[in-house]
């Protein structure tokens, strides 16, 4: 620079001098920013909770289906499979509309 200010060309911003401004107006997207995230973490939570589950069970089911020995013991199995099936994607949406709605302390 030919005035031998190294930062002459740098706005407040850039060079410090409004740092205080730009963390101020940073604020309110950050104090959104954690609700969203905190949001984020914990449907997904929910979600992998519900994956492990269903493939425990799933894997369970698939063992007992081997061990049937007639058609209705296999229908016996089935609707309890997918009675238990429907339960747990039922309180998984629960669970996520409570998420949702703000209430994790209800999750």
């Amino acid at each position: 620079m030919a005035d031998g200010n190294a930062n002459a060309g740098m706005t407040g911003v850039e060079n410090g001098k409004d740092s205080a401004g730009a963390f101020a107006m940073m604020s309110p997207m950050m104090n959104g920013a954690m609700p969203l995230m905190q949001y984020w973490m914990a449907s997904n939570m929910e979600l992998f909770r519900l994956a492990a589950t269903r493939a425990t069970r799933d894997a369970e089911a698939m063992s007992e289906f081997m061990r049937c020995q007639s058609p209705e013991q296999f229908t016996s199995v089935c609707a309890r499979v997918a009675s238990e099936a429907a339960e747990d994607y039922t309180d998984s949406m629960r669970r996520l509309m409570t998420i949702g709605t703000g209430d994790a302390a209800g999750a």
